[in-house]
C-alpha cells in the first residue's frame, strides 16, 4: 500500500456501518475504526492538516519503506466528527507486550527508539512511549500509530517515563530472573514502577535500577534545557537543527543501553514439553500436515502447544500462530522465523489459561480467542498437558480448542501415555479414547481417524 494524495470526490461513510476499536478512544487527534472489513483512521480538527502534510511530503512513506511504520494511505472518505481518513493495513493476528518473548519486547522498544531518531531528523517526535503502538507483522515488529507522531519541541522527550514503565524496567527484571512477575506486571495500568524494580533487584549486586537512573541523568543533562541553545556564529546551527541532533542523539544512546540489557533465553527448568515423541513420529505427523494443509488450504493455523513446532511445515504459504507457555521456546521459533521469513507470530501464552478480555467493554485487552482464532488448530499434546498439568477434563480441553478454531481441528489422544504424568494417566479410568471420541463428537459434527502409523491423530470438523 502506498501513501497518496487524496483524490478530489469524496465518499461519506455512513456511521452505523463503522465499528470503532476499543483501544482507541483517548487520543483527540483521531481514532481507529472498522468498515467494509477495512481498518481506517479518522482524524480531526487541527490535526488533519499537520497529518495530510507528512502524508503528502513523503515523511509517512519514507518511514513505511524502512519497515518502521504501517502501511498508510490517503482515502476520498469522510466520516462525521473527523477531518480527514486515512486508510492502514490490517494485519491478521493483533498481539500485546505480555505475550511476547524478553527477546520480542527488546526488539519492540528498539524500534520504537529508531523511529524516534528518524523522526527527529524532520523536527518530529512521538507522543508515547508504550509497545502498544507496535503490533507484531509475523516476525517483523511495525509501528502502528501514526497520531503518535507530533511535533518535536524543547521539552524532554514526553513519552519517556512509559517507555521506562512499559519496556525498560520489564526488559531489567527479565534479565534479572522476574519474568513471570515482568509479564504479570507489563498490562497493569501503571506498568513496571521504579519501586518495583528496585524491590526486585535489591539484591543484585550492581542494581539496574540506580545505573539505568544515572544514565537516564546524564542523558538529560546532555539532551534537556534545549532553550538555552543559541547560535554564535554564521557556521552554527540553528536552534532547530541542534535540537533535532540532540534528540537524535539521544535516541542512540537509550537504544545502546537497551541493546545492552543481556536476556537469558534459556527458558526455566520447570516448564517441560507435555509429550515425549521420538523423531519418527514427529516425522510421520509433519507429513500427515503437510498433506492435510495442501489438500483443506487453512488461511490460518494455530499450534496451541508448540513442543515439537510444525510451524516449519505450515508456515510456507498461510499464517501461522505459536503458542507456548515457554518463552525460551518461542524466542527460538522468532529468531527461526525472522531468519527464514516464516508469516508465523510465536507468543509466550498458556493455551489452558490464555489472554482474557480486561476493562470495560475489552477497552484494555481483547480476549485471545477473539483475536488469535485460526481456519485450523492443532491440539498436538495439549490433552496429555491440559489433564495431567492443569486437571483439566476433556470437556474443557476439547471446549477451549473449539473457541479458538473456525473450522478445523487436528488433535492427537495418547493411548499409551509416555513421559510427563504417564502413571497417573494410566491409572484413571476414565481416560480412555472412546470416552475423549464422545466429548469431540459432541462439539464437532465430523471427526476422522488419520493415519499416522502410530498413536491416534483426529481431524475434526465443525
Amino acid at each position: 500500500m502506498k501513501c497518496g494524495t487524496a483524490r478530489p470526490s469524496v465518499t461519506a461513510i455512513p456511521t452505523g456501518e463503522v465499528t470503532f476499536h476499543p483501544h482507541s478512544y483517548g487520543d483527540p487527534a483521531g481514532r481507529l475504526f472498522v468498515w467494509n472489513g477495512g481498518l481506517y483512521r479518522g482524524i480531526r480538527g487541527e490535526s488533519a492538516p499537520f497529518f495530510r502534510r507528512l502524508l503528502e511530503d513523503g515523511t509517512v512513506q519514507g518511514l513505511v519503506d524502512d519497515g518502521l511504520l504501517i502501511d498508510t494511505e490517503m482515502t476520498p472518505l469522510s466520516l462525521a466528527g473527523f477531518d480527514m481518513v486515512v486508510r492502514h493495513r490490517s494485519l491478521p493476528f493483533p498481539s500485546y507486550p505480555e505475550e511476547w518473548s524478553g527477546t520480542m519486547l527488546r526488539d519492540a522498544a528498539l524500534l520504537i527508539l529508531d523511529m524516534l531518531e528518524r523522526l527527529a531528523a524532520r523536527g518530529l517526535t512521538l507522543k508515547d512511549g508504550h509497545p502498544w503502538n507496535v503490533l507484531y507483522d509475523a516476525c517483523r515488529p511495525t509501528y502502528v500509530d501514526l497520531t503518535s507522531i507530533a511535533l518535536l519541541d524543547d521539552r524532554r522527550w514526553r513519552g519517556y517515563d512509559s517507555f521506562c514503565h512499559f519496556c525498560v524496567y520489564p526488559l531489567v527484571l527479565i534479565s534479572q530472573g522476574q519474568e513471570r512477575i515482568a509479564r504479570r506486571l507489563i498490562p497493569e495500568y501503571e506498568g513496571v514502577l521504579a519501586a518495583d524494580l528496585e524491590a526486585l533487584t535489591r539484591r543484585s549486586p550492581l542494581s539496574p535500577l540506580r545505573r539505568w537512573r544515572r544514565a537516564a541523568s546524564r542523558l538529560w543533562r546532555r539532551v534537556g534545557d534545549l532553550e538555552r541553545l543559541t547560535v554564535r556564529g554564521p557556521d552554527e546551527a540553528s536552534p532547530a537543527d541542534s535540537r533535532q541532533r540532540k534528540a537524535a542523539a539521544f535516541a542512540r544512546r537509550v537504544r545502546q543501553d537497551v541493546r545492552g540489557i543481556v536476556l537469558d533465553e534459556r527458558g526455566p527448568d520447570e516448564v517441560r514439553p507435555a509429550l515425549s515423541w521420538s523423531s519418527a513420529e514427529h516425522a510421520a505427523v509433519a507429513d500427515v500436515l503437510d498433506r492435510l494443509a495442501s489438500e483443506l488450504q487453512p488461511a490460518s493455523v494455530l499450534e496451541a502447544l508448540s513442543r515439537p513446532s510444525y510451524s516449519s511445515v505450515l508456515a510456507a504459504d498461510r499464517d501461522v500462530v505459536s503458542l507456548d507457555p515457554d518463552s525460551a521456546c518461542i524466542s527460538r521459533l522468532y529468531r527461526d522465523g525472522q531468519q527464514n521469513k516464516r508469516p508465523m507470530l510465536p507468543l509466550v501464552m498458556d493455551f489452558t489459561d490464555p489472554t482474557p478480555a480486561r476493562g470495560l467493554a475489552a477497552h484494555w485487552t481483547i480476549p485471545a480467542s477473539e483475536r488469535l482464532r485460526c481456519d485450523m488448530v492443532l491440539g498436538l499434546g495439549l490433552v496429555q498437558y491440559g489433564v495431567v498439568q492443569r486437571r483439566l477434563r476433556f470437556e474443557q480441553i476439547v471446549d477451549g480448542l473449539a473457541g479458538f478454531c473456525r473450522r478445523w481441528l487436528v488433535v492427537d489422544f495418547p493411548e499409551h501415555p509416555r513421559g510427563t504424568g504417564a502413571d497417573w494417566l494410566r491409572a484413571r479410568t476414565w481416560y480412555s479414547l472412546e470416552h475423549f471420541m464422545r466429548v469431540v463428537r459432541e462439539r464437532f459434527g465430523s471427526v476422522t481417524r488419520l493415519p499416522t502409523g502410530s498413536g491416534v491423530l483426529l481431524l475434526c470438523e465443525k
